[in-house]
């Protein structure tokens, strides 16, 4: 029996969630602290600092144009201006917070993806999601079909289509297809099955 688009999601979960816990933990202890730029620490609190004054500023003139005592363009002008000034001084802090940013989005996204791989490798495609949503991979399940489908065809052409594209093409496939199989599966020959109590109603 095929299987359909909410269980393999529900299989799929199961088996997410203490990966992401386990890399939380990591991050929490001192991943965190590997991937942060140099003096990132102090160029935050500079940041929050920087924008605290800005934002009290621009709440006088809120109020100043709220009373009447200046006019709108007034306040534009103002607000223009000092928000003009805010980028200039928020500069290297904005573009440290950005690396940091995507530092902890890449290692999260090869770190999850690495670790699935491996998982699925040690149980032959049978992780404890599978077996919990009571669905099976079949088919010729080696370290390599199991590359091609996890990293290369998941993963990789996932962020080729980027991550809601690639989504939407694997729900097009599962839910609209005949044989419900996504395309890592076209191409590995893996399938995933229905293993468990099947009624004929």
């Amino acid at each position: 029996m095929r299987v359909g688009l909410f269980r393999r999601i529900g299989s799929y979960v199961l088996d997410a969630i203490p990966i992401f816990f386990l890399l939380s933990l990591l991050f929490t202890l001192f991943i965190g602290e590997i991937l942060k730029p140099d003096n990132y620490d102090v160029l935050y609190e500079e940041y929050q600092a920087i924008n605290e004054d800005y934002t009290e500023r621009i709440g006088v003139y809120e109020t100043q144009f709220e009373n009447g005592e200046i006019t709108e363009e007034e306040f534009y002008e103002q607000y223009d201006n000092h928000m003009e000034y805010f980028a200039l001084n928020t500069r290297e802090h904005v573009q440290e917070i950005f690396r940091y940013l995507i530092n902890t989005i890449f290692y999260y996204l090869v770190s999850f993806n690495l670790i699935y791989f491996l998982y699925s490798g040690f149980t032959k495609g049978n992780t404890l999601g599978r077996r919990m949503a009571k669905i099976e991979l079949q088919g010729n399940i080696n370290w390599w079909t199991l590359f091609v489908r996890e990293v290369i065809w998941k993963f990789g052409y996932w962020m080729l289509l980027g991550i809601i594209g690639g989504i939407l093409l694997d729900i097009a496939m599962i839910s609209l297809s005949a044989k419900k199989r996504a395309p890592r599966e076209i191409v590995t020959g893996l399938t995933v099955q229905y293993v468990g109590v099947q009624y004929p109603f």
